[in-house]
């Protein structure tokens, strides 16, 4: 990077000024395979994020935790661990000027509502040591992980391909699939030969039939290509004063640091595709409205609140807007990481580090809640409350307005969490929230209100 003038100091040495220097770029191609050909013409200028802070978490432990008889004074074992790579960076929420939110954002949280689907992982099947080679003019293949390509519907499509590209890669269809012998049947004669130890059967699942996946890639300046990623959080933290940022976490299974050298290499293309976009700007805490929803007549033999104790003093349901002084709202899809000795790969070292690496990521189930911190004067306004239990009984859910588009939350469980009040300060109340619906497949999309 120190050739980049951008990031030289005034010395012309490489500069460890505040702050840093990065780009970071989505592609909607998760690049599911181990030796892949990364497309700069994959790059959307849509897709450049506008990011204050980046945070990429390399979580591989070298250190054994337990000590051993025979050691000294020091340990002398070591042991590597599995490893995880997450990236967590704070997106401030832009409207560009035409009057939608910007598209990186709009991406990133439709590959959070997919993400309960967990990853999609290739299918990869070494040549069987039975018959290692696959010579030109063959029309069955026997493989050593017959399981993964039961999965398909037949006939589909499939490559030949080998490590590092050593061997021509070849497009196959497969027409029968024998558990028992663990055989290939191809609708065509093989147009190479193949070599074992070297090449190997390669085929992608799809997630479903749809065109929305939940996967994708990105790539840094600075850390490298990330591919196989997967959005695991979106939170908000909204006060009045401040500008309205989401905070993103995505999990990534591999990670691939040659691709730097095409962000240098396409540098001025970048930078003019950057400086030709629309003006936009960034949406402010000042303009986001609570509202309420309309609630349902589900009351699980609950009571409403005209008939509790709590409610027949001073206490409301309704949450004035100009009494908050903070809302949070958090959404997790709880993905979890599955090892497995899922490599392929020939070589020992390579095959190492790969099988350290997670082979999916699962779903534990997508949970979304939030906290109203607000403020209750006694007079002359009512002291505002929720019962603990569903929106049914408590005037509603929550519609999260945030001027150009709204997330509508209507079957939710209220929880009531704090009053704290000093002579010094404010009475302040606080009240949580968390997602309950009837239906599976209910998603709590990003509405447009046409105001901005």
């Amino acid at each position: 990077m120190s050739y980049l003038n951008e990031v030289l100091s005034q010395y012309f040495l490489p500069g460890f000024q505040t702050g840093y220097f990065d780009i970071l770029i989505m592609s909607r191609n998760p690049y599911y395979e181990s030796d892949f050909t990364f497309n700069f013409n994959d790059i959307n200028t849509n897709y450049y994020f506008a990011v204050s802070e980046l945070s990429v978490a390399y979580n591989q432990s070298g250190e054994y935790n337990s000590r051993l008889a025979g050691e000294g004074t020091d340990p002398n074992t070591f042991a590597v661990g599995t490893k995880e790579i997450s990236l967590t960076f704070k997106m401030p929420i832009r409207m560009e000027s035409w009057g939608y939110t910007n598209f990186s954002f709009d991406a990133l949280y439709d590959y959070f509502l997919q993400g309960y689907k967990g990853t999609a992982n290739p299918s990869i099947g070494r040549f069987s040591n039975i018959n290692p080679n696959v010579l030109q003019g063959s029309t069955t293949i026997q493989i050593d992980n017959i399981s993964d390509f039961l999965i398909f519907d037949l006939p589909f499509n499939a490559k030949i391909k080998s490590d590092s590209k050593q061997e021509t890669e070849e497009n196959i269809v497969i027409t029968n699939v024998n558990k028992s012998t663990k055989t290939l049947t191809l609708a065509n004669p093989t147009q190479y030969n193949h070599t074992s130890n070297i090449s190997y059967v390669y085929s992608e699942q799809i997630v479903d039939s749809s065109d929305r996946q939940p996967q994708f890639s990105l790539l840094s300046l600075r850390e490298g290509f990330f591919v196989g990623c997967i959005v695991n959080k979106i939170s908000f933290n909204l006060t009045p004063d401040q500008q309205i940022v989401a905070e993103i976490e995505v999990k990534a299974l591999d990670i691939d640091s040659r691709y730097q050298i095409n962000l240098t290499q396409n540098f001025s293309t970048i930078i003019n595709s950057l400086s030709s976009r629309r003006p936009n700007f960034v949406l402010h805490g000042s303009k986001f409205r609570l509202l309420d929803t309309t609630p349902n007549n589900d009351y699980f033999k609950l009571g409403l609140t005209t008939s509790d104790s709590f409610f027949n003093g001073y206490e409301g349901l309704k949450i004035p807007n100009f009494t908050v002084n903070s809302i949070s709202l958090n959404m997790e899809n709880n993905l979890e990481p599955v090892y497995t000795l899922h490599s392929k790969i020939y070589d020992y070292g390579t095959r190492f580090n790969h099988n350290m690496l997670p082979y999916a990521y699962y779903s534990k189930g997508r949970r979304i809640s939030g906290e109203i911190n607000y403020t209750s004067p006694m007079s002359p306004f009512a002291l505002a409350d929720k019962l603990a239990g569903p929106s049914s009984i408590n005037n509603g859910g929550v519609k999260y307005d945030f001027g150009p588009f709204t997330l509508e939350f209507d079957e939710v469980t209220w929880s009531p969490d704090n009053s704290q009040a000093s002579v010094d300060n404010n009475h302040t109340k606080i009240v949580k929230w968390s997602l309950a619906v009837d239906s599976i497949i209910k998603q709590p999309l990003l509405t447009p209100t046409g105001t901005y």
